[in-house]
């Protein structure tokens, strides 16, 4: 089945940006219409709060001896798949090596594997 049979196929149709979304249009313009397109952004919105400081609430919430930390976010669920022991190993060694004011804060659920989420707390509670 070639890509044009799919996508002539396809109950709807779905791009990550509006741009992406003018290409396909563009490339199937014979095949599709805009009403099957739909526009999905891969990413999380947020909305910051101008009067809550998280580097202050994180600096006392696990008592960071740092004037003005570096925090690094990772949203992510803890599995195998994704292998966040890759990105904490690595940024244990710069933390060390070159920014001690950089501070990792993973953001996820464990998922079903009990050995992986077991070494992942581990090694991240060293």
């Amino acid at each position: 089945m070639m890509m044009t049979d799919v996508v002539i196929n396809a109950s709807v149709l779905v791009a990550f940006t509006e741009s992406m979304a003018k290409h396909a249009l563009t490339l199937w313009a014979d095949d599709i219409s805009e009403e099957k397109m739909q526009i999905i952004s891969p990413g999380i919105g947020v909305m910051p709060s101008t009067s809550f400081s998280s580097s202050f609430h994180l600096k006392h919430l696990f008592s960071l001896d740092c004037e003005e930390p570096e925090i690094y976010t990772l949203a992510s669920a803890i599995r195998p798949v994704k292998d966040p022991l890759f990105l904490v190993q690595a940024f244990s060694g710069w933390h060390c090596a070159e920014n001690s004011k950089a501070y990792l804060v993973i953001v996820g659920p464990p998922l079903k594997d009990e050995a992986y989420y077991s070494s992942f707390q581990d090694i991240t509670l060293r």
